[in-house]
């Protein structure tokens, strides 16, 4: 087989655009912004009152209508009934790392909660304020 020498010049011209690719392709990864390896308490935050549960979850009740978490704290505050402080708990953590700790608090017309430890060191912090039921929720979530 016998390499003419146009022939020759397009074999290394393909091979240049193959190393050229590989590295513009190499370069862009290399410069991407790696995630934060800490918990962003306003992302966390927002993840969970975007959770809607059933009525029949948190209380001991026949209603199976699905409402969002704003309306199951408001009434669980409001009346004292329902175990949602386990739900809660359970639902951080599965969000938030072993390794850090957090408070979520939440009032609603006086009557307050929390749940989760504090630690040494808050890296992160968010609250907000949500009209529920004509009062206002209050929410706060701390990651030690």
């Amino acid at each position: 087989m016998r390499f003419g020498r146009k022939g020759m010049v397009a074999v290394m011209d393909a091979m240049f655009f193959i190393i050229i690719l590989g590295i513009a392709i190499s370069a862009m990864f290399a410069y991407v912004p790696q995630e934060n390896d800490e918990p962003l308490a306003e992302h966390v935050h927002n993840n969970l009152m975007k959770t809607e549960l059933r009525t029949s979850d948190v209380f001991d009740i026949n209603d199976t209508r699905i409402i969002p978490i704003e309306e199951i704290l408001a009434a669980h505050l409001s009346s004292g009934e329902g175990d949602i402080e386990r739900y809660l708990y359970e639902v951080l953590r599965s969000m938030i790392p072993i390794s850090h700790d957090f408070v979520f608090e939440c009032e609603f017309k006086g009557k307050s909660m929390s749940v989760g430890s504090s630690g040494d060191n808050m890296t992160s912090y968010y609250e907000s304020k949500t009209d529920v039921a004509g009062s206002i929720l209050f929410t706060s979530l701390r990651i030690f």
